[in-house]
């Protein structure tokens, strides 16, 4: 995940890489771990350990003695949550550690594949069992059991849910004997009450001359000829004869119309011939003709002639459209009738489907509940340097001199365009944005590639979602919650943006974010691919032909207004190496003498000057954290904190408002820097 908001600059991470490199060749790149990998070292049970004093400036996760780790130049005890995986734990991504993540927060991967214990076991009878990814260490979910399948009593699978099933939605389920949808009815083989039209012939069918009642395979009743009737009278004149109500002497099967009789075929005589063995017509009216099926059309009575003998037949009808309506809450599949549900590639206007692209995945234009996926990406972000009425504290940006503000600018507005940046929200709410909840989902992805590309000018391009911003079932681990109103939108909520700085994986945690920004206006219908390839929104996804989305938020690429301020986390910060730029040897050195065992947040405590043309130029002042996370247990008597740094320059102690010195792990994660971004977006496709 490269930027929930947006931002793979968010954080003071790249506040510094970019103040510094916009005019430098990058160092090679650091390989940063994957995404199954543990956020942090591993600790060799078998190294040495080194002295206590020996953490200044040692790799973190080294031995420092009984037990001992060094963590930030401390040594401390190991804790899951520290970023460095020791035994017992079997993974440890710091703040990164979450449900369903492939660590669990209590440091235990979230599945391991080969091993059915640790599996992906669905516990629902309408899920079948997942995938545990090898790498991920996290579950894909299961495909949802077929439409129809059994889920318990009187209950069925419907959309990988089970459900109360119910006479007459074309889905027989015990303790019904039957259930054709909208093809139930009175003597239609299956009765309104989904009970058998024919089940004991005695009792529920008439009694028909010359002829003993009997249930058909279709349940209805008809009749087989009654031999111990032969001769005797069924009618004026008439008398029964191998089942035939006909005149003495006439012959059924003669090929000769004779008294009694409604046609004869002669051997043609038969079961829907048109000319019964009986030398009855096969239909009187197309009431009579009865087919289960309830999408197909309803069948007629019609004329045929056999050997010149005329005879009505019963002809079925052509097979429904699909999505065509055939018992409550059932749709017509394929000429079958099944419950209607979100991912059988049929958009339901009952069920209020936006879209229907024939699954149930998130992220990927339709979502796992047949909802429009109104999807935008920062195409402008400008980094501020000061305050305003809405973002009241801004340690992060105010940590930057004017020196280098330009620089830093340059470097984001250069990362958005070629597409390195590519900071995500997924929005679920009124698509035009005009009014109610909203919830959005914080995500960072890449472009899909493409000739025309441009990262500031990408209406309804694809985009492929970084696998770390979401969970096994492909939802955002970091939102936020607000409300659309008075065309603007206004949330709040927690960030996680992870990013590249210097090479570096950086997993930046914001909290108390907040954002507002006004929605560009008028909503228009979703772009179409002209070839089923970006941009545009595939056929595939039988998006309503009504529905219309707003296309940007909070101005344009090039005069954002759309504002952000968040709480970055001091931990994050302390867990990003310091880009090789500030390092000696580098670009742009700081004159600290920085190098590749200091964090990030060293340089913010301690400050960076650079020498221009031989004179000493701060381009980061010294600041101290200025804010708090609210989640996090309190470290001493609480904030505001203060980091002391060592001889290296690497923060090795925490005060807090006391000035009594606390725990640095403790102070790591509850201390934060305040930070504000203004920002625009535009509509994007997220795959």
């Amino acid at each position: 995940m490269k930027g929930a908001l947006a931002l793979r600059v968010a954080s003071a991470a790249v506040l510094v890489t970019a103040t510094i490199v916009a005019c430098s060749t990058p160092a090679d790149p650091v390989v940063p771990p994957g995404p199954g990998d543990d956020a942090g070292p591993t600790v060799d049970a078998a190294a040495p350990d080194v002295s206590v004093a020996s953490c200044v400036g040692a790799t973190d996760g080294t031995p420092c003695g009984g037990g001992k780790i060094c963590v930030s130049a401390a040594c401390l005890d190991p804790a899951c949550g520290d970023g460095i995986t020791t035994a017992p734990e079997e993974c440890d991504r710091g703040a990164g550690n979450a449900a369903g993540s492939g660590c669990e927060p209590t440091c235990k991967l979230t599945c391991k594949e080969g091993d059915p214990a640790r599996g992906c076991k669905s516990v629902d009878a309408c899920i079948q069992d997942g995938i545990c990814d090898a790498t991920l260490h996290t579950c894909t979910p299961g495909a949802a059991v077929p439409a129809g399948g059994t889920c318990g009593s009187y209950k069925l699978c419907a959309g990988g849910k089970c459900v109360d099933g119910q006479c007459g939605d074309g889905i027989s389920t015990p303790p019904e004997q039957c259930d054709n949808g909208s093809a139930n009815g009175p003597g239609r083989g299956c009765e309104t009450s989904c009970k058998f039209t024919c089940a004991n012939a005695a009792v529920d069918c008439p009694a028909v001359a010359c002829n003993l009642p009997v249930c058909s395979a279709q349940h209805v009743c008809s009749t087989t000829p009654d031999p111990t009737k032969n001769g005797q009278p069924c009618g004026a004149g008439l008398v029964c004869n191998n089942g035939a109500c006909i005149a003495p002497g006439a012959t059924c099967g003669n090929g000769v119309k004779e008294g009694g009789e409604d046609c004869d075929f002669g051997a043609q005589n038969g079961p829907g011939t048109g000319c019964e063995a009986t030398c009855k017509f096969s239909c009187a009216t197309a009431a009579s003709c009865i087919d289960p099926n309830a999408c197909d059309l309803a069948p007629t009575c019609n004329p045929v002639t056999v050997n010149g003998s005329g005879g009505q037949k019963c002809v079925l009808g052509g097979t429904k459209p699909d999505g065509a309506t055939c018992g409550i809450g059932s749709i017509c599949v394929g000429g079958a009738c099944k419950p209607s549900v979100c991912g059988d590639a049929i958009r339901d206007d009952a069920k209020s489907e936006q879209c229907d692209d024939g699954n149930t995945t998130n992220l990927d234009a339709c979502d796992g509940a047949c909802k429009f996926e109104q999807d935008q990406r920062v195409v402008g972000m400008l980094m501020q340097f000061n305050t305003d009425a809405f973002c009241t504290a801004n340690a992060m940006g105010g940590a930057i001199s004017g020196v280098a503000q330009g620089n830093m600018q340059s470097s984001i507005t250069t990362s958005i365009a070629d597409g390195s940046l590519s900071a995500m929200f997924k929005l679920v709410g009124d698509t035009t944005g005009a009014s109610g909840a909203v919830s959005v989902g914080s995500l960072s992805g890449t472009p899909v590639a493409g000739g025309s590309y441009s990262g500031t000018k990408d209406m309804e391009w694809w985009y492929t979602v970084d696998p770390n911003a979401v969970d096994g079932s492909r939802n955002a681990l970091a939102t936020l919650t607000g409300s659309y109103g008075a065309g603007a939108v206004d949330m709040t909520g927690t960030l996680n943006l992870i990013m590249t700085i210097g090479g570096s994986l950086a997993v930046l945690h914001v909290t108390s974010g907040k954002i507002h920004g006004t929605i560009g206006a008028p909503a228009t219908v979703p772009l179409v691919s002209a070839a089923g390839t970006t941009p545009g929104h595939l056929a595939k996804e039988h998006l309503l032909p009504t529905l219309t989305a707003f296309p940007t938020m909070g101005g344009t690429f090039n005069a954002p207004t759309a504002e952000m301020c968040g709480n970055v986390s001091a931990n994050s910060l302390a867990t990003t190496a310091v880009p090789a730029a500030l390092q000696p040897g580098g670009n742009t050195p700081c004159t600290e003498n920085y190098n590749a065992s200091n964090r990030v947040l060293d340089v913010f405590v301690h400050g960076c000057h650079v020498s221009v043309i031989g004179i000493k130029v701060q381009v980061i002042k010294p600041t101290q954290p200025d804010k708090s996370d609210p989640a996090m247990p309190v470290a001493g008597a609480g904030a505001p904190y203060a980091f002391s740094v060592d001889g290296t320059n690497r923060v090795n102690q925490c005060t807090d408002k006391s000035g009594a010195v606390v725990p640095l792990t403790a102070c790591l994660n509850a201390a934060a820097y305040s930070s504000f971004f203004k920002f625009s977006t535009d509509r994007v496709i997220i795959k």
